[in-house]
């Protein structure tokens, strides 16, 4: 029975380039092909036996007078001249790419106008007319652009080509489509059919369970941050706990990990692709967002810390001028005893704060400062949707006084109109009029 070798791949033996071939052979390394720095070509199997054997039959006598100092110095040049020579190939290649794509941009531009296809040379005219008055040195790439009526055509079509591609490549992973259709004649009464697809595919699916999933944590992120009264804290708290879900949220969804994605998982259940790394990179987009949007809360986060709980915050972290009297603070048994009782109940802890005995009036600066804040323009809102609501197209009429009277008597809570006073003033005058 006869039993023959497999055959050997080069990949499969990994072979690499030696530095020291640069010196015997007068070969360096590149694109994975050893390239001759004498004659410039390419070895494919980077093997010592082919680099040796080319360099012998074909070099080997007029290069090895060159000995150490020498040999170098002559392989150094022979490398410059390479790397020159590489050089000014890619540019020529990158001024050739670069005219190509310029004729498409052109001619699509052109198509989108409804422009003759004959208005690409005259384009191309003026071009180099500007060229001339701005950057003469560079007139030849203009030069080199081909926009004659031919090439426009060409690329139109060849553009039309890609998008009908496109279009039935995406076509055909569609899970529900319509199609809306019409016939119609041209000027020279040849009969033209307009064929549009409307799809949906499960990429499209996908991103909209993506899109619901984050808005419904957003809408509870928000009407966190609505309701009158809010402490500012609060709003800080809310978006501190929204930013740590967004980083965990960010971390599992690369994992593939849709444990809070309800929406996600049930597709991925049913078998549609889910890309993981492209919606965390959304969330990192929206995180990001966050923290440009937020960046003042940030800076006043040790100043929100302490007046969410005065009695665990690190004295060394407060301005000077709080020190002292947080210290007396802290130590104080029976006040800290009172701040836990209330702790949990908003409005108890405010009362607390606001009630701070005298020996700590900087403290209760700082607290009662933080009390004034509003914590969102949740009131600023409701009052422009009052304002909208009373001032429609039905009573458009309104005039500015009567709405600010209509709007400060409909959204002003904390203050109630003193009837009994106004109903006084009214007896008044009709008592004065005798």
């Amino acid at each position: 029975m006869s039993y023959s070798k497999p055959k050997r791949k080069v990949d499969d033996e990994h072979r690499q380039f030696q530095d020291r071939w640069t010196l015997q052979y007068f070969f360096v390394e590149f694109n994975g092909n050893a390239t001759c720095l004498i004659c410039k070509e390419k070895v494919a199997v980077l093997k010592e036996y082919n680099l040796k054997r080319h360099y012998s039959t074909k070099h080997g006598d007029q290069y090895e007078k060159y000995q150490e100092d020498e040999r170098k110095k002559r392989a150094t040049q022979l490398q410059r001249e390479l790397t020159s020579q590489q050089t000014l190939f890619y540019k020529a290649k990158k001024d050739a790419d670069a005219a190509v794509e310029a004729s498409y941009v052109v001619s699509e531009m052109i198509a989108k106008a409804g422009k003759p296809f004959t208005e690409g040379q005259f384009m191309k005219d003026c071009m180099l007319k500007v060229a001339d008055i701005l950057c003469p040195e560079k007139k030849n790439m203009f030069n080199n652009l081909s926009l004659s009526a031919n090439t426009v055509a060409e690329r139109i079509t060849e553009l039309s080509s890609d998008i009908y591609d496109q279009l039935r490549g995406k076509a055909g992973a569609f899970i529900a489509y319509s199609v809306a259709l019409d016939e119609s004649t041209d000027k020279t009464d040849n009969a033209q059919l307009a064929i549009f697809v409307r799809g949906i595919n499960p990429k499209w699916v996908m991103d909209l369970a993506f899109l619901v999933d984050i808005t419904q944590e957003l809408n509870i992120l928000n009407l966190k941050l609505q309701g009158p009264g809010q402490l500012i804290t609060a709003a800080y708290e809310s978006v501190k706990a929204f930013s740590t879900k967004l980083r965990l949220w960010k971390t599992q969804l690369s994992a593939k990990n849709l444990s809070h994605f309800t929406t996600c998982r049930s597709l991925a259940e049913e078998g549609i692709a889910f890309n993981g790394d492209e919606y965390a990179s959304a969330v990192e987009n929206l995180l990001q967002e966050f923290d440009k949007r937020f960046a003042d809360f940030k800076a006043h986060r040790d100043t929100f810390q302490l007046f969410a709980d005065p009695f665990s915050a690190d004295v060394e972290s407060v301005p000077n001028l709080l020190q002292m009297e947080l210290i007396d603070l802290q130590c104080n048994s029976e006040l800290k005893t009172k701040f836990r009782e209330a702790q949990g109940n908003a409005d108890k802890t405010a009362q607390f704060l606001r009630e701070l005995p005298p020996r700590f009036p900087e403290l209760s600066k700082v607290f009662s400062r933080l009390m004034c804040l509003f914590g969102s323009t949740y009131l600023c809102e409701k009052l422009f949707s009052a304002m909208n609501f009373n001032k429609c197209k039905f009573r458009s009429r309104l005039s500015d006084a009567h709405l600010e009277a209509v709007l400060r008597v409909s959204t002003v809570n904390s203050i109630r109109a003193n009837v009994a006073q106004l109903c006084e003033q009214k007896r008044c005058q009709v008592s004065g009029k005798k």
